[in-house]
């Protein structure tokens, strides 16, 4: 039972400060999404369980509890913040279900935004970007909006593409690999 309650107690912790990161990532969202082009309205993320952050040490606990004969049984840990769940939502639906795969990479590329700016705070210092083939799938009007939020961000930024994107960008320093070298 110990293990239990210390496996609730740092788990609480990790699953609190996951869904302070999950509101920050929203309300990032939010305002990038009223630039894009895109006639996208919102993009969440949400998680499978809804949860109480003043309650999640007592909930751990309690399903833990509840389940360790059926973990010790087959040598799993069901139970945590390790088999948490979420689901990306756009305009209010279930993105993996109801997202073409144009719109799942754009809704990608919008979280790794929302990223660069949660990391640069985190850190204090901008994060280098390695984009490979970031473009695929998308029209010339979100490439062109991705490419200036890129820019705007003032990071370093590696892109590879399979066509020459080159014109979306300010000086860009072009290095063309043809047969493989």
């Amino acid at each position: 039972e110990s293990l239990n309650e210390k496996l609730a107690h740092s788990g609480a912790k990790i699953v609190v400060q996951r869904l302070k990161l999950i509101d920050e990532i929203n309300e990032n969202l939010k305002s990038i999404v009223k630039l894009s082009p895109s006639p996208i309205r919102e993009i969440r993320i949400e998680r499978n369980r809804k949860l109480d952050p003043e309650r999640v040490e007592q909930e751990l606990i309690a399903t833990l509890s509840g389940q360790m004969d059926w973990e010790i049984r087959r040598g799993l840990s069901m139970i945590g913040p390790h088999r948490s769940r979420f689901n990306i939502s756009l305009n209010g639906l279930a993105i993996e279900n109801y997202g073409s795969s144009g719109q799942k990479r754009f809704c990608i590329l919008l979280l790794k935004l929302c990223e660069i700016g949660i990391l640069e705070r985190a850190k204090g210092e901008k994060p280098i970007i390695l984009a490979d083939d970031i473009f695929l799938e998308l029209d010339q009007e979100k490439i062109a909006f991705l490419c200036q939020q890129l820019q705007e961000t003032g990071c370093q930024l590696f892109v590879t593409s399979t066509k020459d994107e080159s014109s979306y960008f300010q000086a860009p320093h072009l290095y063309t690999v043809e047969e493989g070298s």
